[in-house]
């Protein structure tokens, strides 16, 4: 009968999980592409047509006046990341802020 090693099993334990965890860190979840109006994106159809444009209206102004930037974006699912990886990942994919102004980030 074959001794076990338990310092080597508990280090291949530890390496199978690494490599099973690898993707989710460097993935980044699919990110619909940003609509002409930059400023909202109704994926989920919750938003109405007069909510979808004062909101466009009301972040052009604000962006115009102060160069801060909101964007509203609504989805069926987050693809399993949190709520803030997601938007995390849109600010990115999308250049919300303004990198000068440090206003680009959460």
């Amino acid at each position: 009968m074959r001794k076990i090693n338990v310092k080597q099993l508990q280090l291949k334990i530890l390496f199978s999980l690494i490599v099973w965890s690898v993707p989710t860190w460097s993935a980044d979840p699919p990110i619909p592409n940003p609509t002409s109006s930059f400023y909202v994106l109704d994926k989920a159809n919750i938003l109405s047509e007069s909510t979808e444009q004062t909101i466009i209206q009301t972040s052009a102004e604000l962006a115009r006046k102060t160069k801060a930037q909101i964007v509203a974006v609504t989805v069926n699912t987050l693809e399993g990341y949190s709520p803030e990886d997601y938007a995390l990942a849109i600010l990115r994919k999308w250049g919300i802020g303004d990198k000068q102004l440090n206003n680009d980030n959460l």
